[in-house]
């Protein structure tokens, strides 16, 4: 069993007969001969398919994309409060939908803050693999959190 357990969806089992059979025609022969019983029972176990036993499941190297290299740089050495000069000009909402406009070449000192976009397959809702990481940071003032881009320009830091 403890082999079994070690080699995963490659297992192979020793039959009573002598042969070995691998886990793939086990399941399946299994859920062949307890059919009677899952009708009886009223229970439906359905053949696993076939992706499932044959996939590799470890996690694919990410890919993480910094909207702002030289911002993100200055919020992983501990830097966050910040004054950024404002490259394009930006329109933002708060937490009760009013609209703020900033204009290209504004000021605004606030905190740096991270948000991440997560690219990812799923299958029925159930994340699979994850493919990708965007990491967008924000300048946080009095509860407005402003989008920075790669032009933004650092002021103070």
């Amino acid at each position: 069993m403890e082999k079994a357990i070690a080699n995963g969806p490659k297992a192979v089992f020793k039959r009573p007969t002598g042969e070995f059979e691998p886990l793939e025609t086990s399941i399946s022969r299994w859920i062949e001969e307890t059919k009677i019983y899952q009708d009886y029972l009223d229970i439906k176990i359905k053949n696993l398919p076939d992706k499932k036993l044959q996939n590799d499941q470890s996690q694919k190297e990410l890919n993480i994309e910094y909207q702002t290299r030289k911002i993100e740089k200055l919020r992983q050495q501990g830097k966050t409060y910040v004054l950024i000069e404002l490259v394009d000009p930006r329109i933002v909402t708060d937490r009760r939908g009013n609209w703020y406009k900033f204009t290209a070449g504004t000021q605004v000192q606030g905190t740096l803050e991270a948000s991440y976009d997560f690219a990812y397959d799923d299958i029925d809702g159930m994340v699979t693999n994850f493919n990708g990481i965007r990491v967008v940071n924000n300048l946080v003032v009095q509860n407005l959190r402003i989008p920075l881009v790669e032009n933004d320009r650092i002021v103070r830091g």
